[in-house]
């Protein structure tokens, strides 16, 4: 369920009395937390749900650089998406998901009408993409194209050989290195890439 704009602004209100914070023209609630000197720009894109345990995640250790925590509210469409990696150009996209573990890669699909509802088929189905037009909290109307390209990031050790988030190859083709990852395994995915690339 998608929150109205007065539940986001109240949030956004909460968040600013401790870290630098804003919300997009999609409604996307997100907040600025700085760690040490050095260190790369990482975007942790969580549920809008799951957004307190995920900053809890990000700060239970220390870290070089900035992560910004962008908390989505449209439930799971990839252009609020493309529209943060484009804002803040980071070094990695980690988009939190339900599955367990880190994983970095997707081999590609599109969601379709089925008579059960959505679903995710592989590319070459004969079956076109839904494309939907969605309004954001904040009145922006865009549309959706549910097509999905396949994206693969450099493999780490304890990586999952789960298909990651679909929502990747929007972070790959602006340039960022997308992984996925489970919110119960947030904390140690996010120490696993700052010692695999070198923060």
């Amino acid at each position: 369920m998608r929150p109205p704009f007065w539940a986001i602004e109240e949030e956004l209100e909460v968040l600013s009395g401790h870290f630098p914070a804003g919300i997009d023209p999609y409604g996307t609630l997100y907040a600025i937390l700085e760690g040490g000197p050095g260190g790369a720009t990482h975007l942790v894109w969580s549920p809008w749900q799951t957004g307190p345990k995920a900053m809890r995640a990000i700060l239970s250790q220390p870290f070089a650089g900035r992560v910004i925590l962008g908390l989505d509210v449209s439930g799971g469409d990839a252009t609020p998406l493309a529209a943060m990696v484009e804002r803040f150009s980071p070094r990695i996209t980690l988009i939190v998901d339900e599955g367990e573990g880190l994983a970095h890669r997707f081999p590609g699909g599109k969601e379709v009408e089925a008579d059960e509802g959505p679903l995710l088929v592989p590319l070459d189905d004969p079956r076109p993409p839904r494309r939907l037009r969605r309004r954001a909290p904040t009145g922006l109307v865009y549309e959706e194209l549910r097509l999905f390209e396949p994206w693969e990031s450099p493999a780490l050790n304890g990586v999952q050989q789960r298909p990651g988030s679909p929502l990747g190859a929007v972070a790959r083709g602006a340039g960022s290195l997308p992984y996925s990852a489970g919110l119960e395994s947030l904390a140690p995915a996010l120490a696993d890439l700052r010692r695999a690339l070198r923060d």
